[in-house]
């Protein structure tokens, strides 16, 4: 999970994490549409593919340990 910026480093909750992403995709026009975390890491991650970053490169960058989740999981390439 993603930590708080400030000293007692306490994490953020599913639930946070998803209020913020979908109230900044409404902000941004995104009305009607499903946003959440896991389809902005997706994008992500089949975006830098399709630009022809390595695999190994996306995952360092998503901090994925298992390329395999990287693969089956988030990663979308036809």
């Amino acid at each position: 999970m993603f930590w708080r910026n400030h000293p007692t480093a306490e994490r953020i909750g599913p639930r946070a994490i998803s209020g913020t992403v979908q109230g900044r995709a409404i902000a941004a026009g995104f009305v009607g549409i499903p946003v959440s975390g896991h389809s902005l890491r997706a994008g992500h991650a089949t975006t830098a593919a399709g630009n022809g970053a390595s695999i190994d490169r996306i995952a360092a960058q998503a901090r994925h340990r298992d390329l395999g989740t990287l693969l089956n999981h988030y990663m979308r390439l036809h």
